[in-house]
């Protein structure tokens, strides 16, 4: 269907049982978002989302975590693989998200006994997927593998598939439906519990769960040491990730925390050749060129660019807000140039808004 016939609030007039449903509420009026994003014209974030009154300050934080990218180099493949196709390999088997220039599969991979993997397939990738599949640690996804359809220009990256559960779905249980912070670490099991939900292959147990006595500020600093090992890992190899939200970092169903999504990282001494990355988390060196208008040539980054967007996801999963303030009905530009700005100032201190955190 295309962006005028896909209607969310026709649907769930004609389907009200799909609003006991969150997550699926949430999946539709996020399609629709980026079926109107794609035509190129600018949408008005608070006209849609106060469309779905019900879910509204849940989509806005959905719409944090949307992509944020310059395309002017960039051409996007024309048609993305279908769910239910063949492709080099594998059987499609469902949509798990997407972004400005990928589509993410869970797939069955022919000839190892038809496991199920997630298959990302990224239009344009960098060459530097291959380095990445030689990444070993136990806070990162593994790549299986890395395989090039040239017909179309894509490149498909093999993972294993670990459930569905991100940082993003522990920001959602523990500040979705209510303005008090959570008390307790059980809370990152009931949102590993309520993403996997549907899944008969990933199955949470509360029994032995790490963070289950713990408090959720402690079990949320757990989380954190597990994400700092792996982006040390990876910058002592001059790799850097450049796109750390909350949606990026997976969460098992025994609470480990795995960084993925290594789609705009690069490798080496050079310069990226495009700017990319998430508004709300991106270091003040990748929004400053996109507001300059000076991107070629022009992005440094190293290290520290992953600390900010590291430390911006950290104060956000503890008083679940954003330590800065975004603009939401403003052109990208206007919006990347009053976050650089709020950027000189420190954010308010974490504990103004959850008396937990020392």
């Amino acid at each position: 269907a295309g962006t005028e016939s896909f209607d969310v609030e026709r649907l769930l007039k004609e389907r009200p049982e799909l609003t006991q449903h969150k997550s699926v509420v949430l999946d539709l009026a996020y399609e629709e978002f980026l079926r109107k994003a794609e035509t190129g014209k600018q949408v008005d974030v608070a006209s849609f989302t106060s469309r779905f009154p019900q879910w509204e300050s849940s989509l806005l934080r959905l719409l944090h975590v949307h992509d944020f990218l310059d395309t002017s180099a960039i051409d996007v493949a024309p048609q993305w693989p279908l769910v239910g196709e063949e492709f080099i390999g594998f059987q499609l088997r469902e949509e798990l998200g997407r972004g400005a220039f990928s589509r993410v599969y869970l797939a069955r991979e022919h000839g190892v006994g038809e496991r199920s993997v997630v298959l990302k397939v990224c239009a344009n990738v960098h060459s530097d997927a291959d380095t990445l599949g030689r990444l070993r640690h136990p806070n990162i996804v593994e790549v299986y593998s890395v395989s090039h359809d040239d017909a179309n220009g894509w490149t498909a990256i093999c993972m294993p598939y670990l459930g569905r559960a991100t940082l993003y779905d522990v920001l959602e249980s523990a500040f979705g439906q209510q303005d008090e912070y959570p008390q307790q670490g059980i809370v990152l099991h009931e949102a590993t519990e309520q993403a996997n939900q549907s899944d008969d292959e990933i199955a949470p147990t509360r029994h032995n769960y790490p963070y289950a006595d713990m408090a959720y500020v402690d079990a949320i600093l757990e989380i954190a040491i597990q994400i700092a090992g792996a982006l040390t890992y990876v910058h002592r190899r001059k790799i850097f990730h450049c796109d750390i939200k909350p949606t990026n970092v997976l969460l098992t169903a025994t609470g480990e925390a795995r960084l993925f999504d290594f789609n705009l990282a690069y490798a080496g001494d050079q310069p990226p050749d495009r700017v990319g990355g998430t508004l709300a988390y991106m270091a003040p060196e990748l929004l400053r060129p996109f507001v300059e208008g000076q991107i070629e040539g022009n992005v440094q980054v190293d290290a520290r660019t992953d600390i900010v967007s590291f430390g911006v996801m950290l104060y956000e999963l503890l008083p679940g807000r954003l330590p800065f303030r975004l603009l939401q009905d403003v052109d990208r530009r206007h919006a990347a140039r009053f976050l650089l700005d709020s950027q000189v100032k420190p954010p308010a201190p974490i504990s103004k808004f959850n008396p937990g955190v020392s």
